[in-house]
């Protein structure tokens, strides 16, 4: 779903990281209701290592500590190539936290027969990161703005479960690479009359969980 620059750093993440070093995105565990988040500003120095790690208090509602002294070690034990754009330079990098329940939890098109209301009108994310992101939905287009970013994608429905957005418009230039690619969205559960659980998937490396709801 919401991608912006949480999409570009991740997308840098990935291809800077070792193979043998990556680290997950999202973990399914018990400790959590729905989902929460985990947010490390990290600091690389210019050799490719680990220079700082801090947790970004406002972006994070996490409280597992053993999880994450674990997670802040994976990330300590990670050496970045040479040649990485990340090499000098400090970002935020958010993990999410899912309950387990939600692990391999998948609608059949003829459990979604009450989904209709989540197809056209007015969401937001119920996110820390995305706060401020109004969405806009039609029958054939979504558009997402914070009063900065704008993103604007075609929507198609495969089911009353399930659709796909496609960028069509980036109002900033920096991710125009992201025109024409589609994020696969898959609603998991109806949470309230007005909100659903979703899981979102863009190029098979792009993965997300998260609530969205209509306002």
């Amino acid at each position: 779903m919401k991608l912006k620059l949480t999409l570009f750093m991740f997308i840098l993440f990935l291809s800077s990281c070792n193979r043998q070093n990556r680290i997950e995105q999202e973990y399914y565990v018990t400790d959590v209701n729905v989902v929460e988040f985990l947010t490390l500003t990290l600091c690389i120095d210019n050799n490719g290592k680990s220079k700082s790690i801090q947790i970004n208090q406002s972006k994070t509602t996490y409280d597992n500590q053993k999880m994450i002294d674990g997670i802040i070690q994976k990330n300590k034990d990670i050496v970045y190539p040479l040649e990485s754009k990340l090499n000098g330079m400090c970002f935020d990098y958010t993990y999410q936290f899912v309950n387990k329940k939600y692990e391999r939890k998948i609608k059949n098109p003829s459990e979604c027969q009450n989904f209709d209301e989540f197809k056209t009108g007015d969401f937001k994310y119920e996110s820390i990161l995305y706060p401020n992101v109004l969405v806009k939905r039609n029958d054939s287009l979504q558009v997402e703005t914070d009063g900065k970013s704008k993103f604007v994608y075609s929507i198609a429905w495969k089911s009353d479960c399930e659709y796909a957005l496609t960028y069509k418009e980036v109002n900033n230039p920096k991710f125009d690479y992201l025109i024409g690619k589609t994020i696969h969205v898959k609603i998991i559960e109806k949470l309230t009359h007005d909100s659903y659980l979703y899981h979102s998937n863009l190029l098979n490396r792009t993965n997300g969980t998260g609530i969205m709801t209509k306002i």
